[in-house]
Formats: structure tokens, C-alpha cells, sequence
């Protein structure tokens, strides 16, 4: 926990790439531990759509098995996402403001006739899959 705080400092304060990779760094080490301990993992990303589930850009996603929320925030408000009336499209680059650092994708999704995508880290694509068969990339 104090370790990953000094990280997202160390981060912040260091700036530009090598700011950017040591935190991305950090993320990913925290990440990977979480789920060696069977923990929820917590993913930067949004769903955006026009579905009750589906909110503005920010917050952050948790995978916890097979089941998916979108938080408004670490400890925040929890918004389940009903995955099984997702029907998974393509995965592509993201287009999207909150990806503009890049090694971010597009998850393009089908609820019924409302499109839904969910915007995430590349890297991240593997853990989503978990709650999301469907997902590739």
C-alpha cells in the first residue's frame, strides 16, 4: 500500500516518459499482485454509452471473477455491468481523450441494440477477458 503510494508520487513528481513508465510500472507490479492474492482488480478505464450502466469518462473498472463494475473511483460508488447481455465486437485503438497517452483500446460492445464501449489499457485486455469471453486482442 505505501509502496504503491510512493510509486503514484514518485510518478506524478518525475513527469514525462519516464514519470509515465514508472507508474505504469507500478501499476502493473500491484496489479499482478492482486491477482496472485485473488483479490478484485482495479483497472483504469471507463464504459461509455448510453445504457444505464454506462457513465463519463474517469473512474476506474473492477474485475472480481467473472463479474465487472465500473467505480467512480478507488472505494467509490459501484455500478455492476450486466456482462451477459454484452455481446463483444472488436477491439481497437482508442480514439478516446482519456487515452491519449497511448497502449489504450476501445472494447466495442452490443447491449441489445445500445452500443457500449469500454476503454482501457492495452495491457489490461487479458484481466477484462476474465469477466468477458469475448474480448480478444
Amino acid at each position: 500500500m505505501i509502496g504503491g503510494l510512493v510509486g503514484d508520487l514518485l510518478g506524478g513528481a518525475v513527469g514525462g516518459g519516464i514519470g509515465t513508465r514508472l507508474y505504469e510500472s507500478g501499476r502493473r507490479r500491484r496489479l499482478a499482485r492482486d491477482d496472485r492474492a485473488g483479490r478484485p482488480l482495479v483497472i483504469p478505464g471507463a464504459i461509455l454509452g448510453t445504457t444505464s450502466y454506462c457513465h463519463p469518462r474517469g473512474g476506474v473498472l473492477e474485475v472480481d471473477g467473472a463479474a465487472l463494475a465500473w467505480l467512480t473511483g478507488r472505494g467509490g460508488l459501484r455500478y455492476p455491468v450486466p456482462v451477459e447481455r454484452l455481446t463483444v465486437g472488436d477491439v481497437t485503438e482508442s480514439s478516446d481523450a482519456i487515452a491519449s497517452a497511448g497502449g489504450w483500446v476501445d472494447v466495442h460492445c452490443t447491449d441489445g441494440s445500445e452500443r457500449v464501449t469500454i476503454v482501457l489499457p492495452r495491457h489490461d485486455l487479458p484481466y477484462l477477458a476474465r469477466a468477458m469471453p469475448g474480448v480478444t486482442g
